[in-house]
């Protein structure tokens, strides 16, 4: 998967999303206070890459209700 940045509408929960993309096998940098930067460390083709990560994002919100994460 090329790069693909996420904006929070949280910034106190990016350090916990970056830890847990991380996890799952995903390169991060922020990039400003909401956004990061990720390179998927999943080994899936773009399409399926992006996928994954819009359910890891929605599993994300679920844990911390109010947060909204946007891919770019």
């Amino acid at each position: 998967m090329a790069v693909t940045t996420v904006h929070l509408n949280d910034s106190d929960l990016v350090e916990d999303l970056m830890e847990r993309l991380r996890d799952s096998g995903c390169d991060v940098a922020r990039i400003d206070p909401h956004t990061v930067a990720i390179r998927s460390g999943w080994p899936l083709e773009d399409d399926a890459a992006f996928y994954e990560l819009d359910g890891f994002l929605r599993a994300f919100e679920a844990l911390h209700p109010g947060a909204r994460a946007t891919r770019g």
